[in-house]
This record gives C-alpha cells, sequence and structure tokens, in this order.
C-alpha cells in the first residue's frame, strides 16, 4: 500500500515543480539547473545595463550547445528557438574589448581572467576557438562562468549576438554576492 502512496507523492511534487518552472519563467525568475553558476534562482533586472560582469541569461545555437548535446540532456528542455534551455553566463568582454585565449585561460584587455583555464575534456574541446587575439565586434559579448572549470561559454564556441540575450539576471538572495545587481 505505502509503494503507490510513494509514487503519488513524487509524481505531484514533480508536477508541482514544473508548473513552478514554467510560472517563473514568465515572472522574471529563472532556475538554473547547470553547475555553471551558483544559487538556483535568478531574477530578471529589467533595468540593469548588459555590461561586462553582468550575468545574462542567453539562448545559445544549436551549433553553440552542439559540443555538450549527448552529456547535457537539460539544454534540449526548453523555449529558446532551436528548442534547447536558456543559460547564464557572466559577460567576460563587450564591444572593443580585446580577448586572448591561450591556454592559461581568457584574458580581457590584457588581465587574465581568474579560473578560465579551458578544460581538458575531448568533448568540450572538440569545437574550440582557436588560440588566439580577438576584437569582440559590433553587437557582440564574450561570456564565460568562472564558477565551474567545464563550463561551455565563450571559451568554446567564441562570442555571442546580442539577439541571443534575454535579459540581465542577479540571484535571488538577501546576502551579498559578487553577482549582485
Amino acid at each position: 500500500m505505502k509503494q503507490p502512496l510513494v509514487l503519488l507523492s513524487l509524481l505531484g511534487l514533480s508536477s508541482a515543480l514544473v508548473v513552478f518552472a514554467f510560472a517563473a519563467r514568465y515572472t522574471g525568475l529563472q532556475i538554473n539547473v547547470s553547475g555553471s553558476m551558483p544559487y538556483w534562482i535568478w531574477r530578471e533586472a529589467s533595468s540593469a545595463p548588459v555590461e561586462r560582469g553582468r550575468v545574462v541569461s542567453f539562448c545559445p545555437t544549436l551549433e553553440q550547445t552542439q559540443q555538450q548535446a549527448n552529456s547535457a540532456s537539460w539544454l534540449s528542455k526548453a523555449d529558446c528557438l532551436d528548442g534547447v534551455m536558456p543559460v547564464l553566463k557572466s559577460i567576460a568582454a563587450v564591444t572593443g574589448d580585446q580577448v586572448l585565449v591561450s591556454n592559461e585561460g581568457i584574458s580581457v584587455n590584457g588581465k587574465l581572467l581568474q579560473r578560465s583555464a579551458r578544460h581538458n575534456n575531448a568533448l568540450l574541446r572538440s569545437g574550440l576557438v582557436p588560440e588566439g587575439a580577438y576584437k569582440v565586434g559590433a553587437g557582440q559579448l564574450w561570456l564565460i562562468s568562472t564558477y565551474h572549470p567545464s563550463s561551455l561559454d565563450s571559451r568554446y564556441y567564441g562570442p555571442i549576438t546580442l539577439s541571443q540575450v534575454e535579459g540581465v539576471y542577479c540571484p535571488w538572495s538577501f546576502s551579498h554576492s559578487e553577482y549582485a545587481c
């Protein structure tokens, strides 16, 4: 008798979480399910500018996510145009910035970003942006997550376009954070 009750409870909890996720999405909240950024719930900061250091939610293209498609099935469960999950990343470089990609990591305008070395995972390195110097073009951003060493970001797929950005986000938290708005 207990087994059906447990299954019914799990089904109810799962349904509630799905409803909460959809409701959150349409009220300016985003639930982070990846290890790329800390915190679980982020709120949209509609008046915050898109600038270096801010966290944005963006819709990656299929090409940008293809490297992790097999190992990150959560990317395929979302509402971006290409059917992938919007993801959160910090803005590392903006229009006009100089980006240097090397084995040591990513440098922006001559400053090496902490924890920005590329991971040795063969799957991540398969579509690697070549080492070298890049100037961020008009309407482009370079994104990075220094929170997790194998985060899929501009270290691997290069810049994104501003049209991919859904908004600037801040952690839903009552304490001070390096990601606060």
